[in-house]
């Protein structure tokens, strides 16, 4: 993470663990094994429940082609198992 306008790194801030989390989430082979199996809801930071392994899209204006096409992808299991384990 960088501080701007200033320009410098942030390194080793406990604080921003959840940010980082956020924007580049990992999955272990097992979390990723029980996606489908997983049938309990979760809350999401405004106390939504939500299926895990399911997320939604914002349409910005001129998407709607490229969310269906990548919700569609989202489903197939090897596909979605790949990208979770990078």
């Amino acid at each position: 993470f960088y501080c701007l306008p200033d320009n410098y790194q942030i390194i080793h801030n406990p604080s921003l663990h959840d940010i980082s989390d956020a924007l580049h989430p990992k999955f272990t082979p097992l979390e990723i094994s029980q996606l489908d199996k997983k049938a309990e809801l979760a809350l999401d930071l405004f106390g939504k429940r939500y299926l895990p392994g399911f997320v939604g899209l914002n349409n910005l204006k001129k998407t709607d082609y490229v969310n269906a096409v990548v919700q569609a992808l989202a489903h197939v299991r090897p596909l979605r198992d790949f990208f979770l384990q990078l």
